[in-house]
């Protein structure tokens, strides 16, 4: 204003809700996936006396999003049990392809289909906590997920080693070694 006298006062008239201006002279704001695309925007001075008004587009352009893993492990399983987990994950770009791998070693008694799923059955010697890393990947960005598989322990019955059937005449002492773990 060549009136250096005068107070400016700043407004905005027009913007997306994604947007906030401070009162004073700062418009700003994060946009989001839903915020793609163009809007208008109107940002009002005035001294007092005269009104200026100043348009302009503001366009949020596209970028690529990591996916997310959408379902939840079990975490603990029983020895001797069986365990699966069938992963499944999204993409707020839906026209990306989705990978679910496994970027490093899974525990000796799980194995991945290459698809979707981990699954196998932990013995007595598995039985203890267990780390496991997943992945999915859009092409661009990828995503993990990490847990703890804990293998709880269960009874396991007494063995006896085999007894082979025994023939022996009448009146002889017998005796015999049995063998159980």
């Amino acid at each position: 204003d060549d009136d250096t006298s005068d107070t400016l006062e700043v407004s905005v008239k027009k913007h997306p809700a994604w947007l906030t201006f401070d009162g004073d002279t700062t418009l700003y704001g994060t946009p989001d996936q839903e915020d793609i695309g163009s809007d208008s925007v109107i940002i009002a001075v005035t001294d007092g006396f005269e009104v200026v008004t100043q348009h302009y587009a503001l366009t949020v352009l596209a970028s690529n999003d990591p996916p997310t893993f959408t379902s939840s492990p079990t975490k603990v399983v029983y020895e001797d049990s069986t365990y699966t987990y069938s992963m499944s994950a999204s993409d707020p770009d839906s026209e990306n392809s989705l990978i679910i791998f496994v970027p490093r070693k899974l525990p000796s008694f799980l194995v991945f289909d290459g698809k979707n799923t981990v699954s196998g059955k932990p013995l007595n010697s598995d039985v203890g906590e267990h780390e496991v890393l997943l992945s999915v990947s859009d092409g661009v960005d990828a995503s993990d997920q990490s847990f703890v598989l804990k293998v709880v322990n269960t009874n396991d019955p007494p063995t006896i080693s085999a007894i082979e059937d025994i023939v022996m005449p009448e009146d002889s002492s017998f005796q015999m070694l049995i063998s159980a773990d």
